[in-house]
């Protein structure tokens, strides 16, 4: 696959997601798995989220240099 994609990340005090999808909104490849925030520490759910990142890209045959932009949602009180 040679395109530019979006990623899109989400953390949930539940579970955290990535996406890659096109500028379309089509999802092209879909990974979650859950916070536990009681677990990790912050810096380690941003470095699990960046290597679902990269598995995610690798899935679909891409690397950093093919991601056009980055989006990320943090919900929260």
């Amino acid at each position: 696959m040679s395109e530019q994609v979006i990623v899109g990340v989400d953390i949930g005090g539940t579970k955290s997601a990535v996406v890659v999808g096109r500028a379309t909104g089509e999802i092209l490849h879909r990974m979650e798995e859950p916070t536990r925030p009681l677990e990790r520490t912050p810096e380690q759910v941003l470095d699990r989220l960046s290597e679902m990142i990269k598995e995610a890209l690798s899935a679909l045959g891409l690397s950093k240099r093919d991601v056009k932009g980055v989006g990320a949602s943090c919900g929260g009180p």
